[in-house]
């Protein structure tokens, strides 16, 4: 099966014996969701990035931003109006 695949066969064994992971970052994503819910979807990654390290959680920006496009928690993006002249 392993040939068919072209993958090793160590490899193959350790997929299949591998336990199941919780997600490391679900914690954090209940914590971005709920923050994200308190400013009505305006923070966008470094803004929530800020309020992060505000709390002392410490992560990179880019970490941030895989997490809030994974669980879909990107802010909303705010058009401008069209004026017209009457």
């Amino acid at each position: 099966m392993w040939a068919f695949f072209a993958v090793s066969r160590s490899g193959c064994y350790a997929f299949v014996h591998r336990p199941g992971r919780p997600e490391k970052e679900a914690a954090l994503a209940e914590r971005i969701a709920q923050q994200q819910e308190r400013s009505f979807r305006t923070y966008g990654y470094r803004q929530m990035w800020l309020w992060l390290k505000s709390q002392n959680i410490f992560r990179n920006p880019k970490t941030v931003l895989r997490i809030m496009k994974k669980y879909d928690l990107l802010s909303e993006i705010r058009r401008r109006r069209k004026w017209t002249q009457m």
